[in-house]
This record gives structure tokens, C-alpha cells and sequence, in this order.
């Protein structure tokens, strides 16, 4: 589940018995809000990191105005929270994997 926000995707696939899911969001708020929606299921795993065809670092923003929309284009709206990591897809899962 790429860019996961609060896990409701999640939580759909669980309930159609998804054997194993890896629920990965970003963004700070969002992540806190991932992490206690599902920390009841022993079969996700959550991940706090961007996901892009490359590794390397991104600037992303947060909006003032709601505090689940997130974004890696610039606003007036939105302030900006330093992702340390944006990681290739592939490689993400594969330090991941249990």
C-alpha cells in the first residue's frame, strides 16, 4: 500500500484477507495515525519512507490546513518536512522483508 495515508486501503485488503501487506507512508502525521490503525495486525508491515525509482533524498510538505494531505510539490499552503530517505521500490522491501 504506497503512500498508505492513515492505512484505510489496508485495512479493506485485511478484511479481504490479504496474507501479508506492507503499508508504506511518508509523511509524519499520517505515519503516526498508519502505525496505531493497524499495530493489531501481526501480518502489516509499516514503513516510514518515500517510494521513487530512485534513491536519493526529497523535500516534502505538509499542509497547514489538513493535517493528512501531503505532497512533494511546493504550496503556499504546506510546510516542508525533510524526508531523509526516498528509496527504489525494490530495494525498500527487500531491507524490509520478514
Amino acid at each position: 500500500d504506497i503512500g498508505a495515508n492513515i492505512g484505510l486501503l489496508s485495512l479493506f485488503a485485511l478484511s479481504k484477507k490479504a496474507s501479508k501487506i506492507f503499508s508504506i507512508e511518508p509523511g509524519e502525521n499520517n505515519y503516526h495515525h498508519l502505525k496505531e490503525n493497524l499495530k493489531s495486525f501481526s501480518n502489516v508491515i509499516t514503513i516510514q519512507e518515500a517510494v521513487s525509482n530512485k534513491d536519493g533524498y526529497i523535500d516534502f510538505f505538509a499542509s497547514e490546513v489538513s493535517s493528512i494531505n501531503t505532497t512533494i510539490k511546493n504550496d503556499e499552503n504546506f510546510l516542508n518536512q525533510h524526508i531523509e530517505q526516498e528509496r527504489f521500490l525494490g530495494k525498500l522491501l527487500l531491507n524490509k522483508r520478514e
